[in-house]
């Protein structure tokens, strides 16, 4: 909070959309926190001050994004101190190089190898995905089958994301064909198209949502330490790409802001929490959601590294539930709401909350049906351990949605957050 606003102080002049206005003061808290807390236990672990007794797969994950984050500060730096007269694409290749430099110093720090010839991350990583998984059928499979289920996805799912940019502009062009109206007649259907081009961008940015669900859903089930390393390696992607957007979109750069394919894509989907990126600050709710699915599972493998029977946990189920939150509430929930607000909402919460009661109410019934498709798989046809599992869940999944409806926050982060605190709350 200190080093935002000594920045701002420094240069108030661009201060207004720069990377300071990313977050809400009270997001950057939170966000502040997360970093700091990744960058001072890895300087302790480093100095050997705290001896971190935990699976290899979460130190690589720990040491990856701390890594990542030191190579974008660095390279941020370097384009101010250094590379200010240097073009776009060797500014974005040199960045991108100090960021996978400092990430493998990091990795090559914690690992340890028994081959002097072979890097150890790379060691590492051969012996991690050649692990066998159990699929509960007449064979196992190692973790590269995981890979090539999400290549398929992937494929199959990105090729639609670029046909939306076009779908999302469609009323543009329509609005541009038709120039012989009045200037009232302009005027309203400028609203229109607005408000139309709104709805649009929102089912657009939920489409993402679906493909979290598809992604993530099905491996957390079968692998959660890929998963969980898998969604370390996706933040620090996505740290690079914003990196080098934010580059290529800047006057600094020499690239106009509308130029560069990657800012363009970008530029589509963004809503009002993502303003400042129009401005040449950073694009951040792409990386929450990442994030916002992560955490839930992050904090259930410190739970359990920590053992789950000394925390007297009396409901089993909602500690169970825990890995899966993420996705539940912003796959699902959030996804849910929001479509149906925008098609059936008609009451808005009081406070001027741009929500509704009843996108509300479809947030809270469709988390409470995909926990009651859960409940059936797990305990199958047993009705009353059916039902006692969604009568613990009732309560978690209220409280979210009223905090979905209350909240002015990036969800993603907030959500997340809340409902893994309650949660663990509610089953100790």
């Amino acid at each position: 909070i200190l080093i935002v606003g000594y920045t701002s102080r420094q240069s108030p002049s661009s201060a207004r959309g720069a990377w300071q206005d990313a977050f809400t003061p009270g997001e950057w808290m939170v966000v502040s926190s997360l970093i700091s807390s990744l960058l001072g236990e890895f300087i302790l672990q480093s100095l050997g001050i705290v001896v971190a007794e935990c699976p290899s797969h979460i130190i690589v994950a720990h040491a990856g994004i701390v890594g990542c984050i030191i190579g974008v500060g660095l390279s941020l730096l370097a384009r101010k101190r250094i590379y200010n007269d240097t073009q776009s694409a060797t500014l974005a290749v040199l960045s991108t190089a100090i960021v996978i430099t400092s990430t493998l110093f990091c990795l090559e720090s914690t690992l340890s190898s028994s081959k002097v010839w072979m890097p150890r991350s790379v060691q590492w990583l051969v012996s991690f995905l050649s692990a066998t998984i159990d699929l509960s059928v007449e064979y196992d499979a190692s973790r590269v089958a995981i890979l090539v289920y999400w290549v398929l996805v992937l494929v199959t799912f990105l090729p639609m994301a670029t046909l939306l940019v076009s779908w999302i502009a469609a009323d543009e062009k329509c609005s541009n064909d038709n120039n012989d109206t009045t200037q009232q007649s302009r005027t309203d259907e400028g609203g229109h198209f607005y408000h139309n081009r709104k709805q649009r961008v929102v089912i657009a940015r939920k489409y993402f949502h679906l493909m979290a669900i598809l992604l993530f859903t099905p491996i957390t089930w079968l692998d959660r330490d890929m998963m969980s390393l898998s969604y370390a390696i996706s933040v620090s992607l996505l740290l690079v790409l914003e990196m080098i957007r934010c580059q290529l979109s800047t006057e600094a750069s020499g690239v106009d802001q509308q130029s560069a394919l990657l800012n363009q894509f970008y530029m589509v989907f963004l809503d009002e929490k993502d303003s400042s990126a129009a401005d040449g600050g950073l694009a951040v709710t792409h990386i929450a959601l990442v994030v916002g699915c992560a955490l839930p599972l992050w904090v259930h493998q410190m739970l359990e590294m920590q053992g789950t029977d000394e925390l007297s946990f009396t409901t089993k189920w909602l500690f169970s539930l825990l890995p899966h939150l993420g996705v539940l509430v912003l796959g699902v929930g959030d996804s849910a709401g929001a479509v149906g607000g925008m098609r059936l909402g008609r009451h808005r919460w009081p406070g001027a909350s741009p929500r509704t009661f009843e996108g509300s109410l479809c947030m809270y019934l469709s988390m409470m049906f995909a926990v009651l498709c859960t409940c059936m798989v797990i305990v199958g046809s047993n009705m009353e351990d059916t039902l006692n599992c969604l009568l613990e869940c009732s309560s978690l999944l209220c409280l979210l949605t009223l905090i979905e409806a209350s909240t002015t926050q990036i969800d993603n982060l907030c959500l997340p957050i809340a409902g893994s605190t309650i949660l663990i709350l509610a089953a100790t």
